[in-house]
């Protein structure tokens, strides 16, 4: 074969390669933003309110909390109280309002405070609900006749409240995020979020609003796309 026969077919075989990474580099971009959608789509039904920072204490004794743009869903109250006969220290409870409800902690005396759940349980129909009574979050310092102590499941530590509201037949699940300091002086709200459709949802899940870039196989998807895109552009220039 002679010289000039041979780059002819080099230059031939370097075409078809370019012309084979071009196609390829094309799907990675098209596969990358399918996926991306995908994600976006299957968590479509979370309403996340975004990081917050809501302080209750004595100077914001009352919180409420909207999940749906309707009237305040649940109050979070603070309460310091003292009488002749007792003396009732911090207190932080949360309050449902209408015919909303929270998973106490079991039945009897303990079904009087909010049970405090893991990060990614699930809150469904499932769950004891508790109706809809106040319910303590967190207390200290209480002393009387009977005797003295502290308690309340997010005393000196934070955790999942699990919630659902809404009239009979359109009732939402939905969690709200809550710590309290060790004298149940100061709580804080950090954020809350609900299952749109009615499904149920598991703690802490915001439905990817709370992060700010996709899970790591979407992310390195989306880096292979863009990639892609950058050395198609490249090249034509």
């Amino acid at each position: 074969m002679s010289k000039k026969d041979r780059a002819k077919q080099e230059r031939a075989a370097a075409r078809k390669a370019k012309s084979d990474l071009k196609r390829r580099l094309m799907s990675y971009s098209l596969v990358a933003g399918a996926a991306l959608v995908a994600a976006g789509h299957a968590d479509a039904g979370i309403v996340y309110s975004g990081p917050q920072n809501i302080t209750v204490d004595a100077a914001n004794p009352n919180r409420s909390i909207d999940f749906d743009g309707s009237p305040a869903d649940f109050d979070i109250r603070f309460a310091g109280w003292g009488t002749t006969y007792s003396s009732w220290g911090n207190s932080l409870n949360i309050q449902p309002n209408t015919s909303n409800e929270i998973v106490p902690v079991d039945l009897g005396k303990k079904g009087r405070y909010a049970a405090n759940f893991a990060q990614s349980a699930m809150v469904d129909a499932c769950a004891y609900w508790g109706g809809s009574n106040a319910r303590n979050l967190a207390w200290a310092s209480y002393t009387s006749y009977y005797g003295s102590g502290s308690g309340g499941y997010f005393l000196g530590t934070s955790g999942y409240i699990g919630v659902r509201f809404g009239p009979p037949g359109d009732q939402k699940y939905g969690w709200i995020a809550f710590g309290a300091n060790s004298d149940a002086s100061v709580g804080i709200i950090t954020g809350w979020a609900h299952e749109d459709s009615g499904d149920p949802i598991h703690v802490g899940d915001t439905g990817g609003g709370g992060e700010p870039i996709p899970e790591p196989s979407g992310l390195a998807l989306l880096a292979a796309g863009a990639a892609g895109l950058a050395s198609m552009r490249k090249k034509r220039s």
